[in-house]
């Protein structure tokens, strides 16, 4: 009982998102990191004429939804930029989960190995395998200097679908 107190009292005054917005541009991505230090922001980087990263969005539409408190967001491939100007269309799609302007952990190929068929249920459980989304949000943090678009340190944690533990 006192864990779901402190749960809804951290939770309070937390912005609530409930949509998918897609085709953003790096300014509305720079901008939804921005928005609270405490929220999760889930970015899909995809291409349209990629079968996969379309059912990724239909997926992210559904969970945005669910998930009110999480931000989700797509971005064109091509509109993320030069840090992702040699990126192979091969590690897409790819979900990319923020907290306070910061890589969390990154999943490649979303959907490698469920095939065709994965739906929002298997996201959802990817997206489960994160910590970051049992956490409760710490106070709010104050901002640093603008993130830089999409740079992934190397001691980062880096998950691709077929090694979660829903697999095993």
């Amino acid at each position: 009982r006192k864990m779901r107190v402190a749960a809804l009292q951290a939770q309070r005054g937390m912005p609530e998102f409930g949509a998918f917005r897609v085709n953003v541009t790096k300014e509305d991505y720079l901008a939804a990191l921005d928005t609270d230090p405490r929220s999760l922001v889930v970015v899909h980087l995809y291409e349209p004429t990629m079968p996969k990263c379309r059912t990724v969005n239909r997926c992210l539409d559904l969970l945005a939804g669910r998930r009110r408190e999480v931000n989700f967001i797509g971005m064109r491939l091509s509109e993320a930029g030069d840090s992702c100007y040699n990126w192979d269309s091969e590690v897409l799609p790819v979900l990319v989960v923020y907290r306070a302007g910061e890589v969390v952990t990154t999943f490649f190929q979303v959907g490698k190995d469920v095939g065709a068929t994965f739906d929002h249920a298997d996201v959802e459980s990817l997206l489960d395998t994160c910590a970051a989304f049992h956490e409760l949000p710490a106070a709010p943090l104050a901002t640093k200097g603008a993130p830089g678009i999409f740079t992934i340190a190397a001691d980062a944690p880096v998950t691709t679908f077929h090694s979660s533990p829903y697999d095993k």
